[in-house]
């Protein structure tokens, strides 16, 4: 008895704990305003586990372009509750990551280590309830947050504090704030009124 109980634990650790790879299939093209921005936009996604790792990138490239040259990934009208890991030994150089009505439940830091040249987050009209403490700790070039229309419930106190280059935040149409500023002391005054958000 006391060996199959084992088993099952055994099993159920290693089930907890598996790790998935899949394809990422990739539109490749430029942004309309900026033609120098050389873009990703992920189709057919369906992630709801965490700790699925992308092993392959396929997707037609514009002529004389590599997976290296992309600065902008785009996932939009996707199911993603979680963001795909090994993002970064394929897209080195992102700055820019846009997550637009794809269902997306967790952000962490260990997600944004990703994209360690992050200038630009964009998520909005998602399923996040929560923006933890240290979520920017391996992105510190962030200079404008958007995080519009989710349903944050509870943002770390602390959050924007290694970003020191940080111009604008726009948290407007959350739970427990419905807010947005630019400049460093408009954003600063804006988090300590956000007494919602600590609780």
């Amino acid at each position: 008895m006391f060996f199959s109980k084992s088993l099952v634990v055994i099993f159920l650790t290693i089930s907890l704990n598996c790790v998935f790879s899949f394809k990422l299939e990739c539109y490749y093209y430029y942004h309309l305003a900026r033609k120098n921005t050389y873009k990703c936009e992920a189709l057919e996604l369906t992630i709801t586990e965490p700790n699925q790792i992308v092993s392959e990138v396929v997707g037609n490239q514009e002529p004389g372009r590599e997976t290296e040259d992309v600065v902008m990934l785009l996932f939009e009208r996707q199911k993603t509750e979680y963001l795909p890991q090994g993002l970064n030994k394929f897209f080195p150089n992102v700055n820019n990551l846009v997550v637009m009505e794809s269902e997306l439940k967790h952000l962490t830091k260990h997600d944004l280590k990703n994209f360690p040249k992050l200038k630009n987050i964009f998520i909005a009209r998602n399923n996040i309830e929560s923006l933890p403490n240290d979520l920017f700790e391996y992105t510190p070039e962030i200079k404008s947050k958007f995080l519009k229309d989710n349903n944050i419930k509870h943002i770390g106190r602390d959050i924007f504090k290694p970003l020191k280059q940080l111009e604008s935040v726009n948290l407007e149409g959350n739970i427990c704030i419905n807010e947005n500023a630019s400049g460093h002391n408009e954003i600063e005054t804006m988090m300590e009124k956000a007494t919602a958000c600590y609780q």
